[in-house]
C-alpha cells in the first residue's frame, strides 16, 4: 500500500501489517524494522535531515533513518 523510498542506498517501504522496513537496496537485506502499530501503512516515506517520516494511522512518525529509533 505505500511507495517505497530510496535514499542512500536503504529502500524504506510500509507494509500492511504495520511496520516500517529499511533494506539494503542491492541485496534486499533487512537493516532494521519499527512496529508503527496495528495500522495499514498507506503513506509514502520520506526523508530529510537523517530522518524518515511516514504517517500510520492518524500518527506521524519520526524516525533515525539509519537505525529506526523513534525520533518523535
Amino acid at each position: 500500500y505505500s511507495t517505497p523510498a530510496v535514499v542512500d542506498g536503504l529502500l524504506y517501504v510500509g507494509t500492511k501489517s504495520g511496520f516500517l522496513y529499511a533494506l539494503d537496496a542491492t541485496t534486499g537485506a533487512e537493516r532494521w524494522r519499527q512496529d508503527l502499530g496495528n495500522y495499514i501503512v498507506r503513506s509514502s516515506p520520506a526523508l530529510a535531515d537523517g530522518n524518515v517520516f511516514i504517517g500510520a494511522g492518524s500518527t506521524l512518525h519520526a524516525l533515525d533513518a539509519g537505525t529506526g529509533a523513534t525520533t518523535w
